[in-house]
Formats: C-alpha cells, sequence, structure tokens
C-alpha cells in the first residue's frame, strides 16, 4: 500500500467536499465570503497589509492543473476563491537566526519550509516569531509546512502566511498541498504566481469537520505505515534466516549418499588447470600445485560432515571488461 497516495486521495475527496456529508442547513460559503473581505479591509485600514493592485472578483481560472480542472464540482453553497483572498504574507526577516550554531537543548527552533523543516534550536532571546498558526511557504521551491508554535527562520526564501480569522487556517493548509505549479525556473512564486491560484471555500462548519477527520484519518495511515516498515523488517529477517540456514546446510536434509564437497573442489581444480592451460585464466604456481582446502571459519563450523569451507576466490574468476 502507497501510504503517501493514500493520504493525497483523502485530501482530494476532503477538499472536494466527498469526505463529509454536506449539511444544507450550513451557513453558505457566500456570508463568509463577505466576512472574509471585511476583515481584509479592516486589516488594509490598519496598514497590516496593502491592498492587492491585482484585486478582481472570484473568478474560475483557465489554470489546466490537475486540482484547478475539478473546481466545477463544487457543492451549491461553496465558493471558489484565490489563496490570496484568505491569506496575507509577512517578509520572514525581522526573525532570521544570527547565529547557526544550534544545540538540541536550547529551546526555539530554526525553521525551513523544505523537508528539513526543523533545522536546529538557537538560544537567541530576540526576533523570535510568536504570532501563530501560520503557514510557512517556501518561495523557490513551493513547499509549505504548518506551524502552531515559536520559531526562527535560517533565511529569508519564505512568506510567513497568515489566515483570515474567519477560516480555518488547517483547512486552507490543507487545500495547499493539492496544488501544484512548475518550479523550474528560479523566482519567487508567491507574488507571481501562488497567491493567485483557486481553491474552494465551503461553509466554516465543514471546514472544521472535515479538519478533524482528516486528521484522525492521517493517524490511521501513519499507524499503517508503521506497521507495514515492521513488517518489511520482519520479512528482511526472515529473508536472512532462509539464507542462512540454507547456506548452512539446515535448510534441505541431507543426503549421505551425495558425492562430498571434497571431490567437487577436484573437480573444479582440474577445470581451473584446463582453463589456464588455454591461457583463458591466470593461476600462480602454489595454485597448480594442489587443489583448494577448507579454510577455518568459526561462523561456518556448524556445517554437515560432508561439506567443505573454502574462500570464494578459489572457485571463482574474475571476468573483467574491456571491450
Amino acid at each position: 500500500m502507497d501510504t503517501k497516495l493514500l493520504k493525497q486521495k483523502i485530501l482530494d475527496l476532503a477538499i472536494r467536499g466527498k469526505l463529509v456529508p454536506q449539511d444544507p442547513n450550513d451557513e453558505p460559503a457566500s456570508i463568509l465570503l463577505e466576512k472574509i473581505k471585511k476583515e481584509k479591509e479592516k486589516l488594509i485600514k490598519e496598514g497590516k497589509i496593502k491592498k492587492d493592485k491585482k484585486e478582481s472578483t472570484i473568478f474560475l481560472g483557465d489554470d489546466k492543473l490537475h486540482y484547478e480542472k475539478l473546481l466545477d464540482e463544487k457543492p451549491n453553497i461553496w465558493e471558489i476563491i484565490k489563496l490570496d483572498d484568505v491569506l496575507y504574507y509577512e517578509q520572514p526577516t525581522p526573525y532570521i537566526v544570527n547565529d547557526t550554531k544550534y544545540d538540541d537543548k536550547y529551546l526555539t527552533p530554526v525553521l525551513t519550509a523544505g523537508k528539513s523543516f526543523i533545522l536546529g534550536y538557537t538560544d537567541e532571546k530576540f526576533g523570535i516569531f510568536k504570532n501563530f498558526p501560520c503557514i510557512i511557504f517556501d518561495d523557490f521551491t513551493t513547499d509549505t509546512k504548518y506551524v502552531d508554535f515559536s520559531f526562527k527562520v535560517k533565511s529569508s526564501a519564505m512568506k510567513i502566511l497568515h489566515c483570515n480569522t474567519s477560516v480555518n487556517i488547517k483547512f486552507i493548509f490543507y487545500s495547499i498541498q493539492l496544488l501544484s505549479c512548475n518550479v523550474d525556473t528560479h523566482k519567487r512564486f508567491w507574488i507571481s504566481l501562488y497567491s493567485q491560484k483557486n481553491i474552494y471555500l465551503p461553509p466554516k462548519s465543514y471546514q472544521d469537520k472535515v479538519v478533524n477527520l482528516i486528521e484522525t484519518l492521517f493517524q490511521q495511515v501513519d499507524a499503517i505505515e508503521e506497521e507495514k516498515q515492521s513488517l518489511l523488517k520482519l520479512i528482511d529477517k526472515a529473508k536472512n534466516k532462509v539464507l542462512d540456514l540454507a547456506m548452512t546446510g539446515k535448510l534441505v536434509k541431507q543426503d549421505p549418499n551425495d558425492e562430498p564437497a571434497s571431490r567437487l573442489l577436484e573437480k573444479i581444480f582440474e577445470e581451473k588447470k584446463k582453463l589456464a592451460k588455454e591461457g583463458k585464466i591466470k593461476l600462480s604456481k602454489d595454485e597448480l600445485l594442489s587443489p583448494p582446502t577448507s579454510v577455518d571459519n568459526d561462523y561456518y563450523q556448524d556445517i554437515p560432515t560432508n561439506w567443505r569451507i573454502v574462500e570464494l576466490g578459489k572457485i571463482c574468476e574474475i571476468a573483467r571488461g574491456g571491450s
């Protein structure tokens, strides 16, 4: 089972309104949208965010990406919005760590939006971000992380995203996980592209319910993944045990009438001498005088009496490449 794909499927169903039954009595998202617009206007008036010069009415984009193409399947009381309608960014410059000599005994984590996430811990007391929860967005790779604790950052190559208080920020975060874009070019993506991407806006009650369900299901998927990894380790151990039993003569019942390995070594010796005579392999004078003999090996002492222990190089030859 590919648990990563399973999580993507859970998100896909949740964000399209197919994981939790719709309640026709929920306050429609159109009313929620008005609340969002009023809060945004208030923040602009207070100088906390800037007015978007490119702002326009909510629309269904013509982006050909997979997730965007599903946006016409929304339930009737849902709306379609841009990320920029519910998220506003803060530059991370005031929170950049000064000293990168991290130590696990320190308290404040230093974050990146990439796979590493927590790079280490610092003892710096100033410039600590405390206005959580938030989403950190890598401006060059578009990786995102949900953060609900204080932190500092490694560099300015990210945006700290705040969410409108009328919306469940985790729902927005999970919606972002289904978005994608081409990041081959080296540029900052939040303002130029990502903030204009379209997502669903369901009623707030649906957002809360589906976030709880997503996290419950994700915990179950993580448990499945943990069990899968444990099972794979057991399988590897079983394979090694089978090989060990087979190579020490304990997997198949021994036949006392079998030709002993000492005779097999003599045949190998005769074949190698023949190949040496034909010029196909090279043997030293000592190797030409006597067949390979058993060697001492404590690990393989407990083998059948008609087996022998030999060095691998005594019965194999190196085939070199060349032409």
